[in-house]
């Protein structure tokens, strides 16, 4: 009888109910140094990444300050306005890079199939979903340093000549200058606002479908989610709109012709450093994004190796 049943067991027909192997054991053993090897990497990389970010963010917010505490001096014609639109783009493509980043990121989310995949991605995209607000918000600090209708009476000298009379400084035809591209440009930051707005819109009927059409109570969730998060930047959006439309903070230092040459120099070695700080960000991202993934891969080998025991 032992005899069939050794042969049984051997032959797949009777599940063996037997202690740990010894090697087993050291399976186990040597997957828990690989995980906390590989924890200890992922959080090497992210430090760097996170050094990276700091540095991008400090120069930015070096930049966008400095440019909203100056304005056009007549000897600089509209050099400071220019150089504040320079900024301006270089912000809307930073948005729009961080945009499709998330995209990536939310799909990616969805169709993850373990909790630290999922806890990852979710991390990075409460962390975009910061940078895009952030660049907003400094985008909209610039048009609003740009100097308002209501201060060009400055620009006017009154005398007495009999009569009240007053004569228009000639600082006052150059100011009519920059006041009007910068009308101009608070029209064009509207548009983009309006766009952005008609987008989540747009992006709200699909997602509204997909809700709908969700099969699962997970599936279901991550839409809902998504929805609540476009409502949310909607509102937000219009309120931008009026911000834009009606907070004035107009800068009160005007500079020379000498001084707005200097800050255009200092704005294109802060871009050419930030291109490269943003260069090494994308390969640390990406190092991250790769270490991220072998460290859920040996976790799950070691869940399985536990289950298997």
């Amino acid at each position: 009888m032992q005899t069939i049943m050794r042969w049984m067991v051997l032959l797949g027909f009777v599940p063996v109910l037997a202690a740990q192997s010894p090697d087993q054991a050291e399976t186990i053993r040597l997957l828990h140094q690989q995980v906390a090897a590989q924890e200890d990497r992922l959080e090497t990389v992210k430090e760097k990444l996170r050094v990276t970010d700091q540095h991008i963010e400090r120069r930015i917010d070096r930049l966008i300050k400095s440019l909203t505490a100056v304005t056009d001096g007549k000897d600089s014609r509209t050099k400071v306005l220019q150089a504040k639109q320079t900024a301006y783009t270089a912000l809307k493509k930073n948005i729009e890079f961080y945009g499709r980043e998330r995209g990536q990121r939310f799909m990616a989310l969805y169709q993850a199939s373990n909790q630290w995949t999922k806890e990852g991605l979710a991390a990075d995209v409460a962390w975009l979903n910061e940078r895009i607000e952030t660049r907003v918000g400094q985008a909209l600090a610039l048009v609003a340093s740009l100097p308002a209708e209501k201060d060009m009476q400055k620009y006017q000298t009154y005398y007495i000549d009999g009569d009240w009379n007053h004569r228009v400084d000639s600082a006052y035809s150059h100011q009519q200058r920059v006041l009007a591209g910068g009308s101009q440009w608070r029209d064009a930051v509207f548009k983009d606002l309006k766009t952005s707005i008609d987008r989540l819109k747009r992006s709200h009927v699909e997602l509204e479908r997909a809700l709908a059409a969700a099969k699962t109570s997970e599936g279901r969730k991550f839409v809902q989610d998504l929805l609540n998060l476009n409502e949310a930047l909607v509102v937000k959006r219009q309120e931008q709109i009026q911000t834009a439309l009606g907070k004035a903070n107009p800068a009160s230092r005007a500079l020379g012709n000498k001084s707005a040459d200097a800050l255009l120099e200092q704005i294109q070695a802060e871009r050419t450093a930030n291109q490269k700080d943003l260069g090494e960000w994308i390969r640390l991202k990406n190092e991250r994004d790769q270490e991220r993934q072998r460290l859920e891969f040996y976790r799950v080998r070691l869940a399985a190796a536990q289950l298997a025991q």
